[in-house]
């Protein structure tokens, strides 16, 4: 029979005051899983100790979504901000449609209006965003701006 002989300079004695019932559950672990309470001790401080790098972790992740989700809640409060000026604007600036006209101009809200979500769909379905094809269109102009000087 072999016996390992321990290393002084890989494991190091220390003791700390531990409340009884922490013991006395350490002491039923380490009965159940037929190991010292050592290596219980061990194998519980290298979890606890590896917990703060991955708590670093998520907390730079919850920082990275929490920033995404303020810039997300920006753009929707501005989109709604325009969206509201420009129903304003319109109802402003639009004439009350006389009677004789109103079943003309109820027909032609309703054409436009189809052919407004038809559109809509297919920019959807084709994945393109009307927001990229106006920076798209920005960045050209800008290119033909810078040509000109």
């Amino acid at each position: 029979m072999t016996i390992k002989k321990r290393r002084k300079d890989t494991t190091k004695k220390i003791s700390h005051h531990i409340s009884t019932p922490i013991v006395d559950e350490l002491k039923r672990v380490a009965f159940q899983r037929r190991v010292t309470e050592s290596s219980v001790i061990e194998a519980a401080l290298e979890i606890f100790l590896s917990q703060t790098e991955q708590d670093a972790i998520v907390a730079r992740r919850l920082d990275r979504l929490h920033r995404q989700n303020e810039k997300l809640n920006r753009d929707q409060h501005i989109l709604l901000e325009t969206l509201i000026l420009f129903i304003k604007v319109f109802l402003a600036q639009t004439e009350e449609t006389p009677e004789s006209e109103r079943v003309a101009a109820k027909d032609r809200g309703a054409k436009r209006f189809n052919n407004f979500t038809n559109r809509l769909l297919q920019v959807f379905q084709e994945g393109r965003l009307y927001k990229d094809v106006i920076e798209e269109k920005m960045v050209q102009k800008n290119d033909y701006d810078g040509a000109q000087a």
